[in-house]
């Protein structure tokens, strides 16, 4: 496992390490606005399979899917109502994640009720952002730890990825999670 440690001198040779771990199908262990997470293709079948395995997870659980820019959002999901974008510009960048009906795009292993579903999250961290605009697909977002285990806030706290990009302390507070394929939209974790 290598360790990449985040600074002004090395921060884009470390967005194009990673670029090129995630175009290999490897897991990428990220820094983000809440806590560490792994990170992979999430067009990627093949990749998607790897992080189930790593994680230990069953598969038929979805997963949040981070993107850069609400451009990027709706090339995942449907955001075609004014109301929703403007409810959605409110909130990202940050700790929150939409459950939107899905499009094709990504892999039905993210997805959730049968693969009509995604989560969605523009993560209000640069480097992540500038990592996924770098790669030009969305990631994963899962939390960098086994299935049941407590998430990883330091990378020293993180096992069985291929690279760790280590940026520090991160906050350890999970995103708020909305439900907006129902009417009126629900919150499902605070």
């Amino acid at each position: 496992m290598e360790i990449l440690k985040i600074g002004e001198e090395n921060y884009f040779e470390v967005i194009m390490r990673a670029v090129a771990a995630l175009r290999e199908g490897k897991v990428v262990a990220v820094p983000t606005d809440t806590v560490y997470g792994f990170a992979v293709d999430a067009t990627s079948d093949e990749a998607v399979k790897r992080l189930f395995q790593i994680k230990k997870r069953e598969e038929g659980k979805p997963m949040p899917v981070l993107v850069d820019s609400m451009e990027r959002a709706k090339q995942i999901a449907f955001i075609e109502e004014k109301k929703l974008e403007g409810e959605l510009s409110e909130q990202w960048p940050g700790a929150f994640t939409a459950i939107l009906y899905a499009r094709e795009l990504i892999s039905l292993l993210v997805r959730g009720r049968g693969g009509l579903t995604v989560g969605v999250r523009i993560p209000d961290l640069r480097f992540l952002r500038d990592l996924i605009r770098a790669f030009g697909k969305p990631i994963t977002g899962t939390s960098a730890n086994r299935s049941g285990e407590k998430p990883a806030t330091r990378a020293e706290e993180i096992m069985n990825a291929d690279i760790v990009i280590d940026g520090g302390i991160c906050d350890g507070t999970p995103s708020t999670v909305v439900d907006f394929t129902v009417t009126p939209s629900k919150v499902l974790r605070e």
